[in-house]
């Protein structure tokens, strides 16, 4: 997967480069934005391309993983695959594509027997967000902190045979790490031939660029200094994004899961209505002051033990919040 913009020719190497990108197992990208197209080479079928967008909320992190849009116009019906989903069916389909075929339907997407439920508008803690393109929770597989510092430019490496590759690389900055997506080699290491031919073979390979000055950097839920979000450069947040894909598929790994909006809407009432019953019992303000810390401790517990153990996200502001105004009246 190239996740650089080739749209417009650059001497020298454009001739070279045009080659390359025909070889049937080479993804390019292209982006939608308010000003139109970013396209993908001229040369690269359609079938070997994906939208780059990342789909980043209000306060500037990626919570979601935004797999595959359909649209409808006069004449024809287009779909839109992103470019981690595309890079996973390529590798997908050389495993067994009798067996990983891909459809979509109203509900989500299918890739063989595995199915990726789009979320809707109000799914977990979000309230009216944008889910018109089918989308899941986005599943972090590490941190990413790259041994190798500020990166100009290098290849992620991705191997989903198995949870943690373990394979020996030359380059040391290749070595696979519980804080990394996938093992790193810089293109300087690539072309000076410092790397194991069989740390690439038959794995899924991104190229892209982890330059700060290219300014393609986004947040993400990973807390540091200062509760500050951790940022990640656009490739690294498409090899999380393909990992996702390829470990769900592969590996049986769940998706974030949500519950339906009338238990959510459930516990949003009952639990103002628990408190209004132990204000009404109690009723004095020291054992209210104990219940209000207990209460609150346990509506935060609940959600963290649900989102961490069973990978399911409910909401807790708004309980949490419901309970303690009612303890107070």
């Amino acid at each position: 997967g190239v996740d650089f913009y080739r749209n417009v020719p650059k001497l020298p190497g454009t001739d070279a480069l045009a080659e390359a990108l025909t070889a049937d197992n080479v993804i390019v990208i292209e982006e939608y934005n308010a000003n139109g197209i970013v396209a993908a080479p001229p040369n690269v079928p359609r079938d070997r391309v994906g939208f780059n967008n990342l789909t980043v909320d209000i306060d500037g992190v990626v919570r979601r993983n935004t797999l595959f849009a359909s649209a409808e116009d006069s004449l024809e019906q287009q779909d839109f695959y992103s470019f981690g989903l595309q890079l996973s069916l390529a590798y997908l389909q050389q495993l067994d594509p009798d067996r990983y075929t891909f459809r979509y339907d109203d509900r989500g997407i299918y890739i063989g027997d595995t199915a990726f439920p789009d979320i809707n508008a109000t799914t977990g803690g979000y309230s009216n967000v944008d889910a018109v393109a089918y989308q899941v929770l986005m599943r972090y597989r590490a941190p990413h902190r790259s041994r190798a510092g500020n990166l100009s430019t290098g290849i992620q490496i991705h191997d989903q045979t198995e949870s943690a590759p373990d394979i020996p690389i030359e380059s040391p900055q290749a070595q696979p790490s519980a804080d990394l997506v996938a093992p790193e080699i810089l293109i300087g290491d690539l072309l000076r031939g410092q790397f194991d031919p069989a740390a690439i073979a038959g794995k899924v390979v991104l190229i892209g660029s982890t330059a700060e000055s290219l300014k393609d950097y986004v947040g993400t839920p990973y807390r540091i200094g200062n509760h500050q979000a951790l940022e990640m450069s656009g490739v690294v947040m498409h090899s999380q994004a393909t990992s996702q894909i390829l470990s769900t598929v592969l590996d049986g790994q769940p998706l974030y899961g949500y519950w339906p909006q009338w238990q959510e809407w459930l516990l949003i009432l009952g639990c103002p209505l628990a408190g209004g019953s132990l204000t009404w019992y109690f009723a004095r303000p020291l054992p209210l002051g104990v219940v209000a810390i207990v209460g609150s401790s346990v509506i935060f517990g609940i959600g963290m033990a649900s989102f961490l153990v069973a990978s399911v996200w409910i909401p807790i502001t708004a309980p949490m919040l419901g309970f303690l105004l009612t303890l107070s009246l």
